[in-house]
């Protein structure tokens, strides 16, 4: 049974607290089966990273969304502190996050939605589409639904 969370690309990487970043972006898309992969992660984070974030050699600032962004010196994770495209403090966010099957917290639809219009850019406007297609559906019961359907077909194989 694969979770649509082991979809998401270099989420292994993460050594912070879960309880100290939101993964936002893309990867929400990957969450709820709207997009098959992501190539980067994007992390809004908790101001107590902050400090250790800024003394690692694995990530360096950035010009980007928000107060503070860091980037991993392979490009693939981003860490953003008060994303600009976010109306909301990192622990309203949290509060509203979806948490996925291993503890991972990803940022709402909703959120995630407004950042994506906040950005205002025609890269996003179909993502904003499949976002808006699920907004009101309990997504977490249908990734469930589903692993049990995968399960099922299993079971009358005889696997």
């Amino acid at each position: 049974m694969e979770l649509y969370e082991n979809k998401v690309k270099h989420l292994d990487r993460v050594w912070f607290p879960k309880d100290k970043f939101i993964i936002l972006a893309g990867s929400v898309l990957v969450l709820h089966g709207l997009i098959e992969t992501n190539t980067d992660l994007d992390m809004m984070i908790d101001d107590s990273l902050l400090g250790t974030i800024a003394l690692s050699k694995d990530f360096k600032m950035i010009e980007g969304n928000g107060k503070y962004t860091y980037q991993s010196n392979d490009e693939l994770l981003e860490l953003v502190y008060e994303p600009t495209a976010i109306n909301a403090s990192f622990a309203d966010a949290f509060r509203q996050s979806i948490e996925s099957e291993n503890g991972y917290h990803f940022l709402s639809i909703d959120m995630t939605i407004e950042m994506y219009k906040n950005l205002n850019r025609d890269k996003d406007k179909e993502k904003i589409q499949m976002l808006e297609m699920i907004q009101h559906i309990d997504t977490k019961s249908i990734r469930e639904q589903a692993m049990g359907m995968n399960m099922m077909n299993h079971i009358k194989r005889g696997i």
